[in-house]
């Protein structure tokens, strides 16, 4: 049965608006439970969390893009309610993830004897470090289990169920994770509970997934078509070149700061990472609750149609990140401040350019939703990796001469000149059909707009008097109404913004009837 456009619109806003209001709460929790971490325990436990994230975060290369690449087979299957095509695809997904989840195993092992050239300082932990590495391996391949029926509400634009069974899995391991910091002050205590929740949590969307699709337990299953299974394994071949890219990109930060700066310096970083992954979970999610309906969407329309939409989504995440980056620059140092205090803080200049990365992987946003939905694997599968070289090159060069702030301006210079520009000339080459130069402005246009608003909300920052906690909370306010003002002011002649602002209007009616009748009735 087709799904209606006004549908996918709905699905939309469901699926944002109850990942929103679960991240902003998760949000909260975590970060009461950094607050209680960082007074119960040393900085370098902070590092070493980093450190080892990054690490497996690499090591999850051994997925290969299968998700990826299974996922955009499901979406036409569907779009058109073939259940033997759903049942027979997400069989094979399960069968390869459980192997991959042995690869990833045996990889995280291999790692430990070089563990020690990494962390070249001894860091003030008490607990044995090989220990604590195997438990965040345990943590990471105990998602290779159950886990890959998330994808299933994916595609059927229903992934609010996975960001609610997560959101009351984090509130128990967060009252758990509490109690064991404030009587024990256990860190590997601490640690199993990621590993017990995560597994529960997986274990239980298995279960709701097979109640909600009762078609997926049936077990005649009928095996993939040699030539899709060609299709899907070529598509991985393209998908792993392009993952290696991007997993080196965002999994080497800190391994660099610790090389060449030192594990404190990613402990510091690490509380600037928590605020901005908090900020930016909100975004991402309202983002992501669009992508099961825009893969929807693209397995139905024209070229231009998907033309239209990409713009529209563009403009969305364009403006979003332009607010949020204006408002993290400015507030994130008065927030540390009172969070942790100021020995914890970075330079001004530092914390611009470590936002100004968190904006160009925003507005990234379109192509890679599109890139996925559109199957846009094998064309332009080496640019993250031609960036990851280039990054790491000039990492090390401009580390060693800046420090903290030579990294994080490595990549901004090596997104400029490799992912930014190419993936847009890609999709709209292979894909659309069609010139980029109206994305291409676009993205420059939004990019003048943030920094004009930057340096509006700066300048007013500056004849802000308030201090303390209440201050901040005045400052924040007056800084994220200024942004949206100044933002509004510069973009609302453009097309997609009376597009968008038409759409939300339209939906909140919608609902606004809708309860109306409900009272009425």
């Amino acid at each position: 049965m087709e799904i209606k456009e006004s549908s996918r619109v709905e699905n939309s806003f469901i699926n944002s608006s109850i990942g929103m209001f679960v991240e902003i709460i998760n949000n909260l929790i975590n970060f009461g439970i950094r607050t209680i971490f960082i007074y119960y325990l040393s900085i370098d436990y902070m590092g070493l969390n980093g450190l080892y994230s990054n690490i497996l975060n690499i090591l999850n290369l051994a997925e290969l893009g299968f998700g990826t690449a299974i996922t955009y087979n499901l979406y036409k299957p569907v779009a058109d309610d073939d259940k033997e095509r759903i049942k027979s695809l997400v069989k094979l997904y399960k069968v390869i993830y459980r192997v991959i989840g042995i690869i990833v195993l045996m990889l995280g092992l291999s790692v430990i004897p070089f563990l020690g050239y990494i962390i070249r300082d001894t860091p003030d932990i008490s607990e044995n470090l090989t220990l604590i590495y195997l438990l965040f391996l345990s943590q990471v391949v105990g998602t290779y289990f159950y886990g890959y029926k998330r994808d299933v509400f994916l595609v059927y634009q229903k992934d609010y169920i996975n960001k609610i069974v997560d959101f009351i899995f984090n509130i128990i391991k967060a009252i758990i994770q509490i109690v064991i910091l404030v009587v024990t002050q256990n860190y590997i205590l601490y640690l199993l509970t990621f590993i017990v929740t995560t597994i529960l949590a997986n274990l239980l969307i298995s279960i709701i997934a097979n109640r909600k699709y009762p078609f997926l337990k049936d077990k005649d299953v009928k095996k993939i078509d040699k030539s899709e299974l060609k299709g899907i394994f070529s598509n991985v071949k393209s998908l792993l070149i392009y993952k290696l890219g991007t997993v080196v990109q965002n999994g080497t930060d800190n391994i660099l700061l610790t090389v060449l700066v030192n594990l404190t310096a990613v402990g510091m970083y690490s509380n600037y990472n928590t605020v901005i992954l908090a900020v930016n979970g909100v975004i991402w999610t309202l983002l992501t609750g669009m992508k099961g309906s825009i893969g929807n969407l693209n397995a139905k329309v024209t070229n231009d149609r998907k033309e239209e939409i990409l713009s529209l989504v563009n403009f969305v995440s364009s403006y979003l990140y332009g607010v949020v980056c204006v408002c993290l620059a400015i507030l994130l140092n008065p927030f540390i401040t009172i969070w942790i205090g100021d020995e914890y803080l970075f330079p001004i200049f530092t914390v611009v350019v470590i936002v100004g990365c968190i904006y160009l992987k925003g507005i990234e946003f379109p192509m890679i939703t599109y890139r996925n939905t559109l199957g846009v694997f094998k064309e332009g599968r080496m640019a993250p990796l031609v960036l990851s070289a280039i990054n790491i090159v000039l990492s090390i060069i401009l580390g060693k001469l800046f420090g903290v702030l030579g990294v994080f301006l490595a990549t901004i210079l090596a997104m400029c000149v490799t992912t930014i520009w190419y993936n847009p000339f890609i999709l709209y080459k292979e894909k659309l059909k069609k010139s980029p130069k109206r994305y291409y402005i676009d993205m420059i246009i939004y990019a003048l707009c943030a920094i004009i608003t930057f340096a509006v909300c700066f300048k007013v920052n500056q004849y802000i008097p308030f201090e303390g906690i209440l201050g901040f909370i005045v400052r924040s306010i007056i800084i994220f109404i200024l942004s949206n003002i100044v933002m509004i002011i510069l973009l609302c002649r453009k097309k997609e913004f009376r597009e968008v602002k038409a759409k939300v209007l339209d939906l909140v009616k919608k609902y606004i009837n809708k309860d109306r009748g409900n009272y009425e009735r």
